[in-house]
């Protein structure tokens, strides 16, 4: 095997495990992983997502079955709406868990058109069938206009 294919292989090799990890990580049961966990692997799949279906494991069966149900275009507008909610630098101030359900605090940065902005969101999550999923998410703070 020549060192050039030794080379390339590898590469597909690592990108190809990455793309399993971020494809199956909202597959991880909740037994194992934290509602926190959960959220921080979803803001993942979101950065690189480049199609609603990247993310979409990550929401409830009634979300998911709404998001197959979308036209191409609705499915790129529901991607840049759920990307408005991405938060960098994430730090976690709270974390409820009762039973099924559970609400975390997050604070860090959101951009609203090219500026960043200082944000909290709050995101509800529920267990369905053994994994934490999204349910729904707010996001709020001050947006600086010059």
């Amino acid at each position: 095997m020549s060192k050039r294919w030794q080379k390339t292989s590898g590469k597909v090799g690592i990108s190809a495990l990455v793309c399993f990890l971020l494809n199956s990580a909202s597959c991880v049961y909740a037994g194992s992983v934290s509602p926190r966990d959960c959220y921080v692997n979803f803001l993942t799949a979101l950065y690189y997502a480049r199609d609603i279906s990247a993310v979409s494991n990550y929401f409830t069966k009634d979300r998911q079955d709404a998001i197959r149900k979308m036209g191409p275009e609705e499915r790129k507008s529901t991607l840049a709406d759920f990307k408005k909610y991405y938060v960098s630098k994430p730090v976690f101030v709270a974390e409820k868990i009762a039973g099924n359900a559970a609400r975390l605090s997050v604070k860090g940065v959101c951009l609203a058109g090219n500026k960043p902005y200082n944000a909290t969101v709050t995101v509800e999550m529920i267990k369905e069938n053994g994994y934490w999923r999204v349910a729904a998410s707010s996001c709020s703070g001050v947006v600086q206009i010059n």
